[in-house]
């Protein structure tokens, strides 16, 4: 026996001795995990419990069964086979196996005579599918189950589960075979005559991992690592079901069966081709895959047996490896050049198969996503092995299929090549998939193969998978609309026909007149003779430009009638889209007004001003014209959103308009009593429903004004005073009439389309009307191509209007299964005849019919993502190209993008539609700024400055009275806490504090930048020479001058000039022994400009000047800050979940610049000319917020003898823990007093100015409860009596006979200090130098890393660096915006990010673009030390995990490298430290230290153990290895 010398071995070397030697003392046999153990191990930490990965074998048993017998047999395999004997155990949060020397499987049998017989089948199932789905207990076992099913004396069935992590599919059927062997030979009496297994799967697994401790699979990875570059990490399949956060494995199967005849057939194919059936089912599968989920980079999981060495050929163990095969299916192949493909694929995987998966996914690292698996979410296995054979002696055997009830994939599909077919089924999961979904994809997998085999050749785009009878229902059943219309169909010929018919009847009201059906037929017969005498004829356009009037009705009804077309164009659109708006349609006459023309400036076509031609248009005859208008002349052209960036004309003829207009009057329908209130501008195609069909039908219209329809009050007292009994209008514009207090009417038909219906707001709205319409259709088919009565039920986009038909086609024009998304096609009468002169993009959009039905050969592709579902209702999923609906307005949201992206400014831009307030749909640009976007900032600094100017200049312009002394004028310095002003003797206070440290040195010459209203020059002039001071407010240096100027004050050095800080070029250099910055540096635009500006004071600095930054905010304490502010707010019964957000808000909220202490003391790095920075805690008597969460900065220059040239360095310097030393400030008396030390230097300080603050942000951030209740468990706590003030240091320095240095240059969120006191000499000067100041204090936010030119990043020291640079890029793109777009395509919200987020494919991922706010939050990420003991330790455990120097409360584990081997590990660690079960799945969901610490102590029972061992641990890690040696040798003589 050796003996091990402990004195060599640091405290973590015998931590692991001791753990060793209790290992050894268990005497049992215990090997690593294997790769592919270790992931399952992983798994069931994480989903404790689950079934997924338990392998069941059901089989029926005919004839007289011995159970002994067989229960003999399973314990003689799992007596062969150690693998069934393993258990499984977990060292250092890793997974090891343990072999027992004996084991036992579960066995039992189970009476069930009464399932016996067909109606017993169904029992059976479910007991079978009760058995599999019972998890194993890796950590006790067994791992294999026998149950039997006793239906009678010779029948059985056998249910037989191995828990995967002992065995795979290949085991099962070696499980069987040798079952039936044994059972045979035992029951005739003679012994076993297996042959002993020549090796066990432990040494399997100890060779695997010698394997890879070496560079043997260095190629495997190499080769995986590139076949995997770029690849989707997910399949996007069609879900029935929203995806869940975290993964289930519930899950379902359904049959899957190729008869034999198409097997030979594949098996033909693949010989001619060199492939595999598997590779020519895998081709087919992935065709599958593709065509429902429109996608071409395919990544399908498939296992390999991993058994290529005879010994572990009959040996039961989890060999199988999984590949992932990716496979490319672009570019259109036909199915023989995608079985080549395939082929590739396998062949080089097969290549490379050694390579464990689990070590490719720890390699790969893909983001972590706990709602699916990685790499891959379909698996695909495909079984040839022979099946055992049930050859015993008096049974008969027969396999049982039982349905799944788990699923490990989203989608698996499992099949078994047998000569008389392939039989199988698809496994999915049931949170995301019907039953009913999978049976159709397991028919058009069958129908797909069979026509991929039938026509290999053909691209598979174009191959169907639907039977004919399915094609025909989707292409008929839903689309039965013919309808032949009585003559006329157009326009002006049925207007003509009602005015005839009614001419006194009301036809058109307006805020200024009411015409009737004679009156409005005569004045639009005049104006249109005008137009034809002004050439308009057939195919004429005439621009409309006119307000909501009367005259905009008369001018749509000419045009019509004279045979034209009309061009409908906003006023209130941005002048330059209407100048491409009447240059691109070639307008001949333009319809407008005096006013509105004057706001175009010139333009080509003719104007008619109707305003000032009334006289001569009521001149004209009344008399009929002669209306030759035919259906396939041209109506109108509209101009909707371009995705290049300008918009595009859509010219719809006069049939496509009449069979609108008579389809509405049927349905939802209108009758000659009604009035309808049209409230939609003319450029928005819906507005022709508003205007015409009531006019066509004899009932009247009723035109708002542009400011009422945009205003809910004014709206709804418009609708009620008016007797509508119709509207039609967005659903935008209803929430607002229903938000403005309208109470409904009645029996009001309402007309909702434009956009998305929200099913909230239609439950309000059927509440307030007789009817509810939604109404669907694109401008380029009519206004409306499908309208559908609103009930209580869901919504749909509705049926197809007469002539009309609705399909969901594919990428190749081919009709897409139901459930599966597709393109939605419109065809029918309503379609446009084309886009103005853009054939190119005519010929895209409106396409050749593939399937004609009688209704026209054209479609239109409407760019909507759909999918019908199985009631024959189609689902909006979404746009193609981003198109969307806004108020009604159809907006690309490409051609808002292509806007922003040409911005200089901008290097990526989307733009979205989000609805994060029910109801509240807002547009919101999300921007990429280049990074030198904001290089011109400078260029801004004076217009901020101005506007600092003008704000001072108020605040200073108001009359003087005799109650404010001139010296010691505070007005403006008003409490955060109250708003009052700050009481005088604080203020007071305060000043001479600062004025004292500004004059510490005893300078002769001072510069003030920004001397305000006098506070500092009041108390600092009077002591030096001169006195120069600077700022931007012309008031309040006329004022100072006024009263400096008195002979009184005796202030004749003081000399005052009015410049911004940054203008200090006039000034002289080396002439100022100090220059003072005192509170104005929060107002700075930012810290470029602080940059700036001490760049331009230095040079005036005499040698051995300083400047002085005082009132400096503290970035660590900003939190601490608004907390104070917002707990003296809140009110008792307040929550704390409130009083969170608010801090949160204020926070993110907070406009002033805030910096960390680090900015400063990184400044030599940039003007190397500084000698010396100090950071320093506010001094003096008074504690409020200017003291507490403010600091003042000193920057001496080189030169002169204000710096000593000898002082210490900090490392040769003993450095005492404040904590550690158990300091007080009477221990510090004592200690100065008796041992009179010549220096003592102390890190960690506690401040007790903030102390109190600190810890009620951290009570804050874990408290539940009311505001009352947190108070009280701050008052109980109390001060911590370690802490020292300040101005007590200081005075207890003074007194023992010290100089106190104190430094605040690291303090983090805890606001501590480092102290040091050098013992003052006879002469009254310290006796020993002062030490260059380490950041000694606190752990303070993370340093920024340097940049190219060796500087740090300056904006990561301060607040809120994107919000700033937001605000200043944001005036210009909204400007830039408003010039080139009309206003509801201009975004309401811009959200600044870093980066756009990227899908698993590397696209733009536009559902994970941050909410705003969320987005601003996002702006700083901070580092935020551990702030309380737990958090401490945690954080600890969490460094050492990762190899990290440092770990912040709020950083993300996986973010910092962790993988799911690694969040294990610190699981157990954690585990073994608090001795509280943390579940693994919490690191995923909340992966912060944070968040752990939330869950450690979640537990009320638990939580004051979890921090008593927290402290005790933090104890014990500061013992030296001398007195853990101690403690070891007293623990060991009391054992």
């Amino acid at each position: 026996m050796t003996t091990t010398d402990l004195g060599s071995l640091s405290a973590a070397e015998k931590r692991a001795l001791l753990a060793e030697r209790l290992r050894q003392k268990k005497q049992r046999r215990e090997f690593p995990a294997s790769f592919s153990q270790q992931r399952l191990w992983f798994l069931e930490q994480l989903s404790p419990g689950s079934a997924a990965y338990n392998i069941p074998g059901a089989v029926r048993i005919h004839g007289p069964l011995d159970l002994a017998v067989w229960r003999r047999s399973c314990n003689e395999i799992a007596r062969r086979h150690e693998a069934l004997r393993t258990t499984f155990t977990e060292v250092d949060g890793e997974p090891r196996q343990v072999v027992n020397a004996t084991g036992e499987p579960e066995f039992t049998v189970v009476d069930c005579a009464h399932l016996r017989g067909p109606e017993g089948e169904p029992g059976i199932q479910e007991l079978a599918r009760e058995e599999f789905s019972r998890p194993f207990d890796l950590a006790n076992g067994p791992l294999l189950r026998v149950k039997f099913l006793r239906l009678g004396p010779e029948e059985h069935v056998l249910l037989l589960t191995m828990h995967h992590i002992a065995a795979d599919l290949w085991s099962m059927s070696v499980a069987i075979a040798e079952l039936v062997e044994l059972y045979g030979v035992f029951s005739a009496g003679r012994a076993s005559t297996l042959p002993e297994l020549p090796i066990q799967y432990v040494d399997y697994t100890v060779w695997q991992r010698q394997r890879l401790e070496g560079d043997a699979l260095e190629a495997d990875l190499a080769y995986w690592r590139e076949t995997l570059a770029g690849a989707p990490a997910a399949v996007e399949l069609p879900l029935d079901k929203p995806r869940p956060a975290v993964q289930s494995t519930r899950g379902g199967s359904r049959p899957f069966a190729l008869p034999e005849p198409v097997m030979t057939r594949l098996r033909a194919l693949s010989q001619r081709e060199g492939a595999t059936p598997f590779m020519t089912l895998l081709a087919a599968f992935q065709v599958l895959l593709h065509r429902y989920s429109r996608e071409d980079d395919i990544v399908v999981g498939v296992p390999v047996a991993n058994r290529n060495r005879p010994e572990i050929e009959r040996l039961i163990g989890y060999f199988v490896n999984t590949l992932a095969l990716r496979t490319d299916l672009s570019g259109d192949p036909s199915f023989r050049e995608l079985v080549g493909r395939v082929r590739q694929t396998c062949l080089g995987a097969f290549a490379h198969q050694e390579l464990p998966f689990e070590r490719l996914v720890e390699d790969l690292a893909p983001r972590r996503d706990l709602s699916r698996s990685p790499i891959f979410q379909v698996h695909f296995i495909f079984q040839n092995i022979p099946m055992p054979e049930f050859d015993v002696p008096g049974l008969r055997l027969e396999p049982v299929d039982v349905e799944s009830v788990t699923a490990r994939f989203d989608l698996e599909l499992q099949v078994f090549d047998r000569p008389d077919g392939l039989t199988g089924w698809f496994e999915y999961n049931t949170d995301l998939f019907e039953p009913a979904t999978i049976e159709r994809m397991s028919r058009h997998l069958a129908q797909l193969v069979e026509n991929l085999l039938a026509e290999p050749d053909r691209p598979i785009d174009q191959v169907p998978m639907l039977g004919a009878d399915e094609a025909r229902e989707l292409r008929l059943r839903w689309n039965d609309t013919r309808r032949d219309w009585p003559e006329p169909v157009t326009v002006p010929q049925r207007f003509a026909a009602r005015a005839a018919a009614t001419p006194d009847a009301p036809a058109l009201r307006t805020d200024r007149e009411t015409l009737t059906y004679a009156e409005l037929d005569r004045r639009s017969t005049q104006l249109a003779r005008r137009l034809r005498q002004l050439g308009v004829a057939r195919e004429t356009l005439v621009g409309i430009c006119l307000e909501r009037s009367a005259d905009m009705v008369v001018s749509l009804l000419a045009v019509l009638k004279s045979g034209g077309a009309y061009v409908p164009l906003d006023p209130g659109f941005p002048p330059d889209r209407i100048a491409f708006m009447l240059a691109d349609s070639d307008l001949s006459v333009l319809l407008t007004s005096s006013d509105v023309l004057e706001s175009l400036g010139g333009v080509k076509a003719r104007p008619l001003c109707l305003d000032l031609l009334r006289d001569e248009l009521a001149a004209e005859s009344a008399e009929p014209l002669a209306l030759d208008v035919r259906p396939d002349d041209l109506a109108y052209v509209i101009y909707t959103s371009g995705s290049t960036g300008r918009p595009k004309g859509v010219r719809i003829p006069h049939g496509a308009l009449g069979n609108f207009l008579l389809t509405m009057a049927e349905r939802p329908g209108i009758a000659p009593s009604d009035a309808l209130l049209a409230v939609t501008t003319l450029s928005f195609d819906i507005a022709g429903l508003e205007l015409l069909l009531p006019l066509v039908e004899g009932a009247s219209v009723v035109v708002v004004s542009r400011e009422v329809a945009a205003d809910g009050e004014r709206l709804a007292a418009a609708l009620d005073r008016s007797g509508a009994t119709m509207m039609q209008a967005t659903p935008s514009t209803w929430r607002m009439l229903l938000d403005a207090g309208w109470a409904g009417r009645p029996g009001l038909r309402v007309l909702a389309g434009g956009e998305a219906l929200p099913a909230e707001l239609a439950q309000r709205l059927l509440g307030s009307c007789a009817e509810l319409w939604n109404m669907y259709g694109p401008t380029e088919t009519t206004i409306w191509s499908a309208v559908a009565r609103v009930d209580h039920g869901p919504i749909s986009i509705g049926e197809p209007i007469a002539n009309t038909e609705l399909h969901v086609l594919d990428a190749s024009g081919a009709l897409a299964p139901l459930g599966v998304p597709g393109e939605l096609h419109i065809g029918g009468a309503g379609l446009a005849r084309d886009y103005l002169d853009r054939p190119e993009l005519t010929a895209e959009r409106f396409v050749r019919h593939p399937l004609p039905i009688g209704l026209g050969d054209r479609l239109y592709r409407t760019g909507d993502l759909v999918r019908r579902l199985a009631d024959g209702s189609i689902e909006f999923l979404g746009r193609l190209d981003h198109q969307v609906k806004l108020r009604g307005f159809r907006i690309e949201l490409g051609e808002i993008e292509s806007v922003l992206e040409r911005q200089p400014q901008v290097n990526q831009a989307v733009v979205t539609v989000r609805e994060d307030t029910p109801g509240d749909q807002r547009l919101v640009a999300y921007v990429v700024a280049d990074p030198d976007a904001d290089a011109d900032a400078d260029a801004e600094w004076p217009r901020e400055t101005d506007q600092w100017r003008n704000i001072w200049d108020t605040a200073y312009d108001v009359e003087e009275t005799d109650e404010v002394d001139p010296t010691f004028d505070t007005r403006g310095w008003n409490s955060s806490y109250t708003g009052a002003p700050i009481p005088v003797a604080e203020m007071r206070g305060w000043a001479e504090a600062t004025a004292e440290r500004i004059l510490e040195n005893d300078p002769r010459s001072v510069l003030e930048i920004g001397c305000g209203t006098g506070l500092i020059l009041y108390r600092v002039a009077p002591r030096v020479e001169r006195y120069w001071g600077t700022d931007i407010s012309a008031v309040a240096l006329n004022r100072l001058r006024v009263d400096v100027g008195s002979p009184a004050r005796g202030l004749s050095g003081v000399e005052l000039f009015e410049c911004a800080a940054d203008e200090l070029d006039t000034l002289p250099d080396r002439r100022f022994d100090v220059i003072v910055l005192n509170s104005v540096v929060q107002y700075f635009a930012d810290e470029r400009y602080l940059l700036r500006v001490i760049e331009g004071a230095l040079p005036r600095l005499a040698p051995g000047g300083s400047l002085f930054l005082g009132d400096i905010r503290s970035l660590p304490l900003l939190e601490s800050f608004h907390t104070s502010v917002q707990l003296e707010r809140a009110a008792p019964e307040d929550t704390a979940e409130q009083l969170r957000e608010r801090v949160r808000r204020a926070v993110a909220d907070e406009k002033e610049l805030v910096f960390d202490p680090g900015f400063f003391t990184a400044l030599p790095a940039r003007f190397p000319q500084l000698a010396q920075v100090r950071v320093l805690p506010k001094l003096g008597e008074v504690s409020n917020e200017l003291t507490r969460f403010r600091y003042d900065v000193r920057l001496t220059v080189a030169g002169g003898d204000s710096v000593a040239t000898d002082a210490a360095p900090a490392g040769d310097v003993e450095w005492l823990d404040w904590s550690a030393e158990r300091m007080t400030p009477d221990g510090l008396r004592d200690r100065l007093t008796g041992g009179r030390p010549a220096l003592l230097a102390l890190r960690g300080v506690p401040n007790a100015r903030v102390d109190r603050w600190t810890r009620a942000t951290t009570a804050l951030a874990e408290a539940g409860g009311t505001i009352a209740e947190l108070r009280a468990e701050l008052v109980a706590a109390g001060d911590d009596p370690a802490a020292a003030e300040p101005e007590q240091l200081r005075r207890l320095a003074d007194e023992a006979g010290y100089q106190l240095d104190l430094d605040w240059s690291g303090h983090g969120p805890a606001g501590r200090m480092a102290a040091v006191l050098r013992r003052l000499g006879p002469d009254g000067r310290p006796e020993r130098p002062l030490p260059r100041l380490a950041e000694s204090a606190d752990s303070g936010p993370a340093r920024p890393e340097p940049i190219g030119s060796g500087e740090p990043r300056w904006e990561r020291y301060v607040n809120d660096a994107l919000g700033r640079r937001t605000r200043r890029l944001l005036p210009r793109l909204q400007a830039a915006l408003g010039e080139q777009l009309p206003d509801y395509m201009v975004p309401a919200i811009y959200v600044f990010l870093d980066a756009l987020p990227l899908t698993p494919n590397n696209k733009v991922d536009r559902k994970a673009l941050p909410a705003p706010e969320a987005g601003r939050r996002q702006v700083r990420s901070a580092y935020v030390a551990p702030r309380n003991p737990v958090e401490e330790v945690v954080a600890g455990i969490w460094a050492e995990t990762l190899g990290v120097d440092r770990v912040g409360v709020l950083d993300d584990f996986f973010a910092l490298g962790g993988h799911s081997l690694l969040s294990t590990r610190m699981v157990a660690r954690v585990r073994e430290a608090f001795g509280v079960d943390v579940p693994l799945h919490r690191v995923f969901s909340d992966p912060t230290v944070a968040g752990l610490t939330r869950a450690l102590s979640a537990d009320p029972a638990q939580r004051a153990v979890v921090e008593k061992t927290a402290e005790l641990l933090i104890r014990l890690s500061e013992l030296s290895d001398d007195e853990v040696q101690q403690a070891l040798d007293t623990d060991g003589r009391t054992a």
